[in-house]
C-alpha cells in the first residue's frame, strides 16, 4: 500500500463526477488540478456547476495508476 492523492469532482448536487478518482503521489500536482476543474465553474459534459478537491487514499500501486 503506498499514501497518494485522490482528486474528487463533485456536482453542486454531491454527485461524484466521474465515479472514479484520479491519484496523484503529490498534493501539489492535485491541487493544480482541482484548481483547474473548479476555475471552469461547469462541467463540460453535464453542463452543471462542479467543485473538486484532493483527500489522501492508501492504494495498491499494482492495481492503481499513479499520475505523477
Amino acid at each position: 500500500m503506498i499514501y497518494v492523492f485522490a482528486l474528487i469532482v463533485m456536482t453542486a448536487e454531491g454527485t461524484v463526477i466521474p465515479d472514479k478518482k484520479a491519484y496523484f503521489y503529490s498534493i501539489n500536482r492535485c491541487n493544480y488540478f482541482a484548481d483547474r476543474v473548479s476555475r471552469t465553474r461547469y462541467n463540460y459534459w453535464t453542463k452543471r456547476k462542479v467543485q473538486a478537491y484532493c483527500i489522501p487514499e492508501w492504494v495498491n500501486p499494482r492495481n492503481t495508476k499513479i499520475l505523477r
